[in-house]
């Protein structure tokens, strides 16, 4: 499975993380709408990729593995976060679902769960949850 994509239009918004080839080459990290604002979104999507999702990016937002709690599926993980209580999030990488589960004492509660396709999209989640 790839380990990139080519975004649609509709994702972009202020913040949208991605990479572009302007050169055809080298793949430069960058944020809409930085770069692109003198571009169409058309000829932006042309030489632009996304990653998905993936542990790394998880981890830059603050979660960390635990390794004591017991994934869902082989290739899942869970994340954690402390957050008024306990912010869980599990990834199954191949198929990019994502649950959030919030923890607080013995009250559990999934307040997502869904597909999550990179960074950007898992970063607006957590903000509209209040995270």
């Amino acid at each position: 499975m790839s380990k990139y994509y080519t975004p649609t239009i509709e994702e972009f918004h202020v913040g949208f993380e991605y990479e572009r080839c302007d050169d055809g080459y080298d793949w430069i990290k960058d944020s809409y709408p930085r770069a692109a604002e003198h571009i169409k979104l058309e000829n932006l999507i042309l030489y632009t990729r996304v990653k998905y999702l993936d542990r790394e990016d998880i981890e830059s937002l603050g979660f960390r593995t635990n390794e004591m709690t017991t994934p869902i599926s082989f290739e899942s993980d869970f994340y954690e976060k402390k957050h008024k209580g306990i912010l869980r999030v599990c990834l199954v990488e191949n198929e990019h679902f994502v649950y959030v589960k919030k923890m607080y004492k013995k009250d559990v509660k999934t307040i997502f769960s869904g597909t999550i396709k990179n960074k950007s999209e898992l970063k607006k989640l957590l903000k509209q949850l209040g995270v």
